[in-house]
C-alpha cells in the first residue's frame, strides 16, 4: 500500500518504517509529525503558512518512551 501511514485501526495510524515525516491537517492547523534519530518531533502551523515558524512545537526521546513502558 502507498503512503507514509499504515492504519493500525479506523483512527490509529503507525508512520512506516523509512518514512521521515508526515503532514496531518487539523481544521486550520497543519501538524508536521517528524520521525529524529532519537525520538519524534511535532510542529504546529497554521494551514497555508507551512514555511513560517511554527505556532508550537514539542519533541520527546524514544528512551523517555520505554522508561515509561516499564513502569506501567
Amino acid at each position: 500500500m502507498r503512503g507514509a501511514l499504515h492504519q493500525d485501526q479506523y483512527s490509529d495510524y503507525t508512520l512506516k518504517q523509512g518514512e521521515n515525516s508526515v503532514w496531518i491537517t487539523v481544521d486550520n492547523i497543519s501538524v508536521y509529525v517528524v520521525r529524529a534519530d532519537e525520538g519524534v518531533i511535532v510542529d504546529l502551523y497554521p494551514k497555508g503558512d507551512e514555511m513560517s515558524a511554527p505556532l508550537t512545537g514539542t519533541y520527546a526521546f524514544n528512551s523517555e518512551a520505554e522508561d515509561e513502558e516499564v513502569e506501567a
